[in-house]
């Protein structure tokens, strides 16, 4: 039958002479390359996937960067004014706060995520 482990596997050569071969064998080869496709398949959704997840790493990354340059030159703007501290930091705290529960929801099955895999249960691709 197959060897799904071997990259080139015999039966690509049978495509040359595909009509000659007996329906079994042609049988046999669609069967194999229609495995060999799905698998493909598989691996390039898995290697897609992970460069999203790495993607929205690296964004998440450089945002949470941005926020804490910009909290550090507020301070220094602001520091002689503590009327505007105050706000500033109780401001910055909830953003922190509503983004860690945001994320936390998404993960519970709330919110984005959620409707977007449902989306993706409906129509499946």
């Amino acid at each position: 039958m197959c060897k799904p482990d071997s990259g080139n596997a015999d039966y690509h050569g049978l495509l040359d002479d595909f009509h000659g071969l007996p329906p079994e064998q042609q049988e046999t080869v669609l069967l194999c390359l229609r495995a060999e496709s799905k698998v493909q398949n598989a691996e390039r959704k898995h290697r897609e996937s992970m460069r999203k997840l790495l993607f929205l790493f690296i964004l998440a990354a450089v945002a949470v960067a941005g926020l804490v340059a910009l909290l550090i030159v507020m301070v220094f703007v602001y520091r002689d004014k503590p009327e505007y501290m105050e706000k500033l930091i109780y401001s910055l705290g909830s953003a922190a706060i509503g983004a860690l529960g945001g994320a936390a929801g998404g993960a519970a099955g709330f919110g984005y995520s959620k409707s977007r895999q449902e989306k993706q249960s409906q129509n499946p691709s």
